[in-house]
């Protein structure tokens, strides 16, 4: 018997962005909000904080790792702006001031309605250069 995974899955931002494309109309049909999560690090690497970070959020969420800036996006699934800033306290509260980050938050459907949009405002509000 296989062992349930416990932290969130970590995959390549083309995989990311083509999950949350996939994940919007079933959010829009079956009616729950989606959060995208942006954090930027001040330094070193994406891959270190991608780390940190999958540990800290649910196993159901998952974690994309932006290959061209020290960045992670995270996909909060049945998670509103308040669920999503729970997540954020968390995770700063783990770096505890140990690593600076930059971060945004969208979220379908209180500011966002397409996909796009939602990697777009998430990034946006985090400083992330588009890529």
């Amino acid at each position: 018997m296989s062992q349930p995974r416990l932290n969130a899955l970590v995959v390549d931002e083309k995989m990311f962005r083509h999950l949350v494309v996939l994940e919007m109309p079933k959010a829009m049909r079956l009616q729950y909000p989606i959060s995208v999560l942006t954090i930027v690090r001040a330094d070193g690497t994406g891959e270190s904080l991608a780390g940190i970070v999958r540990r800290l959020v649910r196993a159901a969420d998952l974690v994309g790792l932006v290959t061209a800036q020290p960045a992670v996006r995270i996909l909060l699934m049945n998670a509103e702006l308040k669920g999503a800033q729970m997540v954020i306290d968390r995770i700063l509260a783990e770096l505890a001031g140990s690593i600076f980050v930059r971060w945004g938050l969208a979220c379908f459907p209180a500011t966002v309605r397409t996909a796009d949009d939602l990697l777009a405002q998430a990034d946006a509000a985090a400083g992330l250069a588009a890529s």
